[in-house]
């Protein structure tokens, strides 16, 4: 069972990373990583637990075995450990990525609203506006 206060974990690691980088720390110390990292595998570990199970169709013989979605997920985050705690490790990387979720929705938005950019030049061109926008 995970208890109620592993589920503030990622807000304590990113408060402490960023005490650490205004502090002018370059990275946290090895101490710290190293339990950050066994306290992730520890939740991920007690969540395997709670993770739903699919009622399997006896009558399809072919194929894999579908999975729920909350188990492919859980799967990601297990094989991508590194990906996902990679703010601990560099602090040269964000603890999210909104930035570029932000860049890449106003071109979708555009493209939503006008249908499509009617050049290659005229995309080129929004993009160049847009990037002063955002600096």
């Amino acid at each position: 069972m995970i208890k109620k206060s592993d589920n503030y974990l990622e807000k304590h690691r990113k408060q402490e990373v960023d005490e650490a980088k205004e502090a002018g720390a370059l990275s946290l110390d090895a101490s710290r990583v190293t339990y950050f990292d066994r306290r992730y595998s520890r939740l991920l570990r007690a969540g395997r637990d709670e993770l739903p199970v699919l009622v399997i169709d006896k009558s399809k013989k072919r194929g894999k075995t579908k999975q729920h979605k909350v188990k492919n997920l859980h799967d990601r985050l297990v094989n991508h450990k590194k990906e996902v705690l990679a703010f601990l490790y560099d602090f040269s990387l964000p603890f999210d990525n909104n930035v570029a979720e932000r860049d890449v929705r106003m071109v979708k938005v555009k493209q939503k609203v006008s249908g499509c950019f009617r050049s290659d030049e005229g995309a080129k061109t929004f993009c160049r506006i847009r990037g002063h926008f955002d600096l």
